[in-house]
């Protein structure tokens, strides 16, 4: 009895010894892990960094520790990129066979942009348009790399906000009460309301005196452009805030840098240094000049998309193009006005003498959508999409469009006047001219009274595959099907780090099988498979764009574990000849079975 007692607590003792030492091992083995997957980490990168010709002896503290001197105003020593997949390429070698050529193309213009906050709303928290400043870059006119470009300034001006301001934000902004209401008696500036603002800058984003094509350059566009409710093709956007060797690497992901230390370390100026505020002018003019110095490293991460402007006077030969090769045959772009939520606005021409409001000869049109696409979130903002079909139907642009087609019902302007009625048939543009038929052409055209839009998109979908050749008339348009996991096997092994076009090879069909119409309700409903049997969506990588956004998609089906009630149906890209925009899901299943790939206006958003 009396040694009891004590084998039982020499039992206890030994259980909670036991746990302990085990739950030291394990702490151990996890430290272990962590160090050696850091050491991983540092190894890898200074293996890609050698890769990359770049200095694969530094250890990341001295790399930071050069950051840090860099900052410093230490302007002798290179900078060391912390990720060796974004530092800067090599100089151009000569088997490049771009040079200041490349830049100097009289249809190219280079514009820099920024524009001045403040807030308004409770608490100032939401941004209002204050102040808009455009730059114009012009390329030096000999082939010498080291003249510098001047810069003029074409658009500078104050802006008026709709709402009532509750912070002027002046130490960042430099916008005061007095300036705004014109009681500053130093302001040089014109005061304009918003709309003004927004039509001078649209008209001058559209074309810059002899050029058709427009590169933007600037810091954070996308604050820009929020605050000015417009939006420019992506492929001619140049964001020196998300260019990744302008980017800290955070190891998970990469941190964008303020413009003025980017400027001071690649430029070696001093920029937002006033006691009034920053400068709208002098930033655009550094964002520009930041371009302009890794301009041949930036066009190159690119994939050259200017070289087919270079080639439209050259030879037809597509080999010698530089970075230019067309794998597919041209495709038309079909709208369906009647499913998706755009509109045709008249806007009649202010330099013609004719009275008439609704004479054609006098007028433009615009395409307006009410929304646009941030990212993943949809944002009110008037959209004008003639601009964006007008830059994709540039000479060997990727895709290849011959035709951007809106079809309307016709049975709706049945009971309009006839001054009123819009043609049946339209060009709205034409990049060939009227003698050139290899350029792409945005046309209207309406629908016969009685006549469905569904019938004659069907049908010319049809027309349009069984016209293509002998090789793809003999094609079973059904392919094979596949899991989730192939699927984005597929649309990652091809476009993976591609910043290219229309690079692959195949796209995939995607059809609702099975389920209820509660069975993942809000994911069914965002891609246009509600019911079992009706409706297809398209993934594709038309553009590189379009693919990130189709992965994205595909990952989501696949978190969602919904194998069993869709199936994924793989198809060949040659063999696609016409692309249909819609919203309707008995439209886009009869698409798809004629070999046509059809897209949601959310995807539409996604391609330019």
């Amino acid at each position: 009895l009396i040694l009891l007692p004590c084998f039982l607590a020499s039992i206890i003792l030994y259980i909670i010894w036991t746990y302990y030492t085990s739950k030291q091992s394990e702490i151990q083995q996890h430290k272990a892990k962590k160090t050696a997957a850091a050491s991983f980490k540092v190894t890898r990168a200074d293996l890609r960094r050698r890769a990359c010709g770049g200095r694969g002896d530094f250890s990341l503290k001295k790399q930071q520790h050069s950051r840090k001197n860099k900052h410093r105003g230490d302007k002798g020593k290179q900078h060391i990129y912390n990720d060796p997949v974004v530092a800067p390429a090599a100089p151009l070698s000569n088997n490049d066979g771009i040079d200041n050529n490349y830049f100097q193309n009289k249809r190219i213009a280079f514009l820099g942009i920024d524009c001045e906050m403040v807030g308004v709303g409770k608490k100032g928290y939401q941004s209002a348009l204050a102040r808009c400043s455009i730059v114009h870059l012009n390329p030096p006119t000999t082939n010498n790399k080291t003249t510098e470009p001047t810069i003029t300034t074409l658009y500078d001006t104050l802006v008026r906000p709709k709402q009532r301001i509750t912070d002027y934000r002046t130490k960042y902004s430099g916008i005061t009460r007095d300036l705004l209401q014109g009681k500053d008696n130093t302001n040089t500036l014109d005061i304009v309301s918003f709309n003004t603002c927004q039509a001078e800058v649209k008209s001058i984003l559209t074309k810059v005196q002899q050029c058709d094509v427009v590169i933007v350059v600037g810091h954070a566009l996308e604050n820009d452009f929020e605050v000015l409710k417009l939006r420019h093709p992506s492929h001619l956007l140049r964001d020196t805030a998300t260019y990744k060797p302008f980017m800290n690497d955070g190891g998970k992901r990469m941190y964008q840098r303020k413009l003025s230390h980017l400027v001071e370390e690649e430029l070696g100026l001093v920029i937002q240094n006033s006691i009034k505020g920053h400068s709208s002018v002098e930033d655009a003019s550094a964002a520009l000049l930041l371009y302009w110095k890794r301009r041949f490293e930036w066009e190159r991460y690119l994939g050259y998309p200017l070289q087919c402007l270079l080639d439209d006077g050259k030879s037809n030969d597509s080999e010698s193009a530089v970075g230019v090769e067309q794998r597919f045959q041209p495709i038309k772009f079909y709208l369906d006005g009647c499913n998706i939520p755009v509109g045709m606005r008249r806007v009649p021409d202010p330099n013609s003498n004719n009275g008439s409001k609704h004479n054609d000869s006098s007028t433009s049109w615009r395409l307006i959508s009410k929304t646009s696409a941030q990212g993943t979130t949809q944002v009110h903002t008037e959209v004008d999409w003639i601009p964006i079909f007008k830059s994709s139907l540039l000479p060997n642009a990727k895709p290849s469009i011959q035709e951007v087609i809106i079809m309307f019902d016709g049975s709706k302007f049945k009971t309009c006047k006839k001054e009123k009625r819009p043609p049946k048939h339209q060009v709205l543009h034409n990049a060939g001219g009227d003698s050139d038929a290899s350029g792409g052409k945005i046309v209207v055209n309406l629908s016969d009274v009685g006549q469905e839009v569904d019938d004659v998109l069907v049908y010319r979908c049809k027309n349009d595959y069984s016209s293509s050749t002998e090789s793809t008339k003999k094609h079973d348009i059904a392919g094979r099907i596949v899991s989730i996991d192939q699927v984005i096997d597929l649309l990652t092994c091809w476009g993976d780090g591609s910043t290219d076009n229309d690079t692959l090879e195949t796209y995939i069909v995607v059809r609702r099988k099975g389920g209820g119409s509660k069975t993942n309700k809000k994911l069914f409903d965002k891609l246009h498979l509600r019911r079992p049997c009706e409706g297809a969506l398209c993934l594709t990588g038309l553009t590189s764009r379009l693919l990130k956004h189709s992965v994205a998609i595909a990952k989501e089906l696949q978190r969602a574990r919904v194998c069993d009630l869709v199936e994924y149906e793989v198809r060949r890209r040659e063999y696609v000849r016409s692309v249909v925009i819609t919203n309707d899901v008995l439209l886009a299943d009869r698409v798809v079975k004629e070999g046509g790939i059809v897209l949601s206006f959310r995807q539409l958003q996604q391609i330019f």
